[in-house]
């Protein structure tokens, strides 16, 4: 672990690994934290899906993981904020994680997280092979970029659409662990952060058009039904963090 850093953005002050690149502390009235300690998720916050054979494990060791098989379905693994929309997109959030892919996703699978206006539907959640949501924000993985390994950026937020940006790093390494941040301390212009760095920052992602628009976190690997029943995909997320500005 390196050492402590303090910073400062959207008016609040952050202290941020200076090594890791995870937020180790934020200063803001609104602030949400799951570690995936202990042995079960909290369902007073989260849903836990399992769509058809799709897994999800309960935590251990602080990782909670999700993966879907090679069956010809609708599959969906992973965790949403139970419809329960409390994030203002005004008040500038921002959405932190650390994850790790363990089976690149193959075929239609994708894994796509960050955070979303929609309500949870289970034959219409696809963001990147079909694009089927509304209102998000997402870093992704499929097939199409890097095999599934170079993470992309999608936004739409009902009238500026981003379509499928690559991020444009390197193909991550499987099991390795990297930190996700989506900043939205500037609902017109989304920044998108790997590791601390910038990505896509030749593209201007604008999620402004409506006002008080309330979003839940997303993470998840999802897939359609698969003609090749090869499209698998599992991931592991070490900890989410979201706060807000303002109430």
């Amino acid at each position: 672990m390196g050492a402590t850093r303090a910073d400062w953005r959207g008016n609040q002050l952050l202290f941020r690994d200076g090594t890791t690149y995870e937020t180790v502390k934020p200063i803001a009235p609104i602030v949400f934290y799951d570690d995936f300690l202990g042995t079960v998720i909290n369902t007073d916050v989260w849903t836990d899906l399992d769509l058809n054979s799709a897994t999800t494990t309960a935590p251990a060791a602080s990782v909670f993981n999700c993966a879907i098989g090679a069956v010809n379905e609708n599959a969906a693994a992973g965790l949403y904020g139970k419809d329960d929309k409390a994030w203002n997109l005004d008040k500038g959030p921002i959405f932190e994680c650390r994850m790790a892919i363990a089976v690149a996703p193959a075929n239609t699978a994708e894994i796509t997280f960050g955070l979303i206006n929609d309500s949870y539907g289970a034959d219409s959640m696809g963001c990147l092979v079909n694009n089927e949501c509304s209102i998000y924000s997402f870093f992704g993985f499929y097939t199409t970029v890097g095999a599934g390994l170079i993470p992309v950026i999608r936004t739409n937020d009902g009238v500026n659409a981003s379509g499928i940006v690559s991020s444009g790093i390197t193909a991550v390494a499987l099991n390795a662990y990297h930190v996700y941040r989506i900043d939205f301390t500037n609902a017109a212009d989304v920044k998108f952060y790997v590791d601390g760095v910038g990505v896509a920052t030749s593209t201007t992602f604008n999620m402004s058009n409506g006002a008080n628009v309330m979003c839940q976190p997303w993470l998840m690997v999802y897939k359609k039904n698969d003609a090749g029943t090869n499209a698998a995909g599992t991931v592991n997320w070490d900890y989410v963090k979201i706060w807000q500005a303002t109430r």
